[in-house]
């Protein structure tokens, strides 16, 4: 039976833990670096301001800080006082894990059009996500040493159950609203089975079903005994993918709502324009009011419904 705690094994494993860091770190650098001209946009507010783009920046620059810690503890050349650096780094993952549910959180209530069961139901789930994260995090927070062979500041002893009941806090939210979400687009769609796997992948299905696996991986590492080095390894491929799938479904989410048609109805005829060019067509249509075939609600979550009214129940974001 392998001792995970021998020396030999424990340098290896830390040296696991470094190279996956660095790795995960240059994934995100990249993310980030590609998708910069979104971030000016916000600043210089050429984008509008609501509660999806603040925790959309949120989570972007708390993951990114958070990165940027653990490159720094990784590779520390002298001892930079670790304890408070590795609280620090404890501290601002499970506040960028939280950000990162909050933007899913405000995906489903987007879709949701504000039915009341979910919008409060997963806000009360939510709101005890974060208690248990920070209490997760609190009893997480152990003692922490420089180690000059390695050249990097670790936990060498932190609480890994409650690390563990942390990750299964929030794994256990992101699985209520991906169960939400495909509640909400199955009764939406209807069209066939092949059209309802596309639709779904439309919808971002597929960012919700990798955090989760990325979670699965993170909790069985947490709850198999293995040294702190091995354990915490999968966490950094956890947390890259967390941030990133999250981001990247916020922003095309802010991106489509930016370029959603509108229709202005005047008589028999309609003219749809699209919010980015001044190109517009008009359309046959019955008399009445003018009707936007996108139907969007303002929620006051800065988000909105985006439901196409039409024979397939298809809506692409």
């Amino acid at each position: 039976m392998v001792d995970w705690n021998d020396p030999y094994i424990l340098n290896l494993s830390i040296r696991a833990y470094t190279l996956m860091a660095h790795v995960a770190a240059g994934a995100y650098f990249w993310e980030y670096l590609v998708t910069i001209k979104f971030d000016w946009d916000v600043l210089r507010r050429a984008r509008k301001l609501t509660t999806g783009t603040v925790l959309y920046m949120a989570c972007r620059y708390s993951g990114l800080f958070v990165v940027c810690l653990t490159i720094a503890l990784a590779n520390a050349f002298h001892d930079l006082g670790c304890k408070p650096l590795v609280d620090l780094q404890w501290s601002s993952v499970g506040f960028a894990n939280c950000i990162a549910a909050g933007l899913l959180y405000l995906r489903v209530s987007a879709l949701s059009d504000g039915r009341r069961i979910i919008v409060w139901g997963l806000g009360l789930v939510y709101a005890a996500t974060w208690a248990i994260t920070i209490w997760g995090t609190y009893k997480a927070i152990g003692p922490a040493e420089y180690i000059p062979e390695l050249y990097m500041c670790a936990s060498t002893r932190g609480h890994v159950t409650a690390h563990n009941i942390a990750n299964i806090a929030q794994f256990v939210f992101d699985l209520l609203c991906l169960g939400a979400m495909l509640w909400i687009l199955v009764r939406m769609h209807r069209g066939g089975t092949s059209s309802l796997l596309r639709f779904l992948v439309q919808q971002g299905v597929m960012y919700f079903v990798v955090i989760l696996v990325a979670y699965v991986l993170d909790i069985t590492f947490s709850s198999l005994g293995f040294n702190e080095a091995i354990t915490l390894t999968p966490s950094v491929f956890r947390e890259l993918v967390t941030f990133i799938a999250s981001t990247r479904m916020q922003r095309g989410l802010i991106e489509y709502l930016e370029n959603r048609p509108v229709v202005v109805s005047s008589g028999a005829t309609a003219v749809v324009f699209n919010r980015s060019t001044t190109v517009h067509t008009a359309v046959e249509q019955d008399s009445g009011p003018a009707k936007d075939p996108w139907h969007y609600d303002q929620s006051g979550l800065g988000l909105g419904d985006m439901k196409r009214h039409d024979t397939n129940g298809d809506m692409s974001v």
